[in-house]
């Protein structure tokens, strides 16, 4: 049986090979933080190891150039694109020269409300009042009609039943919010913690003055990811419109370019609806990226595009990854 197996997953391998394939990857950040519970970012040293090992056993291609293979196009072997999420700025000062050095196109797909405001973005402010020392040891908020309380009296008490640390209880809870309640929770909450809402600079997002510097190579290009980063399903049809459609408008005047691509915020199945799908497609949209994994082939939808997510590891450990799960 055993050798029956690996004869099998040696069939399997050559098969997965013969068919035309892709692999989108998503990053957010390239950084070294002192915290990152939600594992977004990669240190500029993995993520120059990671790039050097696409440059040397992959064919990076740009997102664009993947949405016209999916259109009958000659698919090379190993094809590989790049992308970032939420437009961080580090996007311009850490990724782009190393994206530069390698020859490596990318995808960065912004956040155009943190442009202007220059906010961190809320999870990012969770992570930063949470691990705030001295907190009181109770929270008893009611922000229209959203209570937060921690600790919650009973596991049934906490968001989704999940019963964890406080920034996951906290993150849980704003998750669903519209933006304004969201932003009157997080006053409160600052409040109750004692502290001010300030922007670090290891947390900012990319200003507007910053979009074209981060297109000017050529080799980097820009999508919408709306305005305000909310789940779209829960959104009215209107409200979704406004958020992809001021995004796009922003990134085209800041950019010089044309914006077609989009990325779903958060990007489950669950976070966008064949309403959202419609809605791309009217507006002229010609592909956009989710965050599950799976390869891209003939036969994947354009508008659900999915992407593995990278993590910070080194080069060879990276490599070893890209072979067992796609190559």
């Amino acid at each position: 049986m055993p050798v029956l197996q690996r004869a099998m997953a040696g069939l399997l391998r050559a098969a997965r090979r013969l068919r035309p394939r892709a692999a989108i990857l998503v990053y957010h950040r390239v950084a070294h933080l002192e915290a990152d519970p939600y594992k977004l970012a990669v240190s500029p040293e993995h993520f120059a190891e990671q790039m050097e090992a696409l440059r040397r056993h992959a064919a990076p291609l740009p997102l664009r150039e993947l949405g016209w293979l999916l259109t009958g196009g000659r698919w090379p072997r190993r094809a590989v694109a790049v992308t970032f999420d939420d437009g961080y700025a580090d996007n311009l000062y850490q990724a782009a020269p190393l994206l530069e050095r390698y020859a490596i196109p990318a995808t960065v797909f912004i956040v155009t409300g943190g442009l202007a405001s220059q906010r961190e973005f809320w999870w990012d402010e969770l992570e930063y009042l949470s691990g705030l020392p001295g907190l009181p040891a109770t929270l008893d908020l009611h922000v229209e009609g959203t209570e937060l309380r921690w600790p919650p009296a009973a596991a049934g008490e906490a968001p989704a039943g999940r019963v964890g640390s406080l920034l996951d209880y906290l993150y849980d809870a704003l998750l669903p919010l519209d933006l304004s309640t969201r932003e009157r929770a997080l006053d409160r909450l600052f409040a109750w913690g004692g502290a001010k809402r300030e922007t670090r600079a290891t947390r900012r997002p990319l200003t507007s003055a910053e979009v074209a510097p981060l297109v000017r190579s050529g080799l980097i290009d820009v999508g919408a990811h709306t305005v305000s980063h909310p789940i779209l399903s829960r959104a009215p049809l209107c409200e979704q419109r406004r958020e992809i459609e001021d995004s796009r408008r922003v990134l085209e005047a800041l950019s010089g370019t044309t914006i077609d691509r989009f990325a779903y915020p958060f990007g489950q199945r669950a976070h966008y609806s064949d309403e959202t799908i419609r809605l791309l497609k009217e507006l002229g949209f010609v592909l956009a990226c989710c965050n599950f994994p799976g390869p891209v082939g003939r036969s994947t939808d354009p508008y659900q595009l999915p992407r593995y997510q990278a993590r910070n590891v080194d080069g060879d450990r990276f490599l070893r990854w890209l072979r067992s799960t796609f190559f």
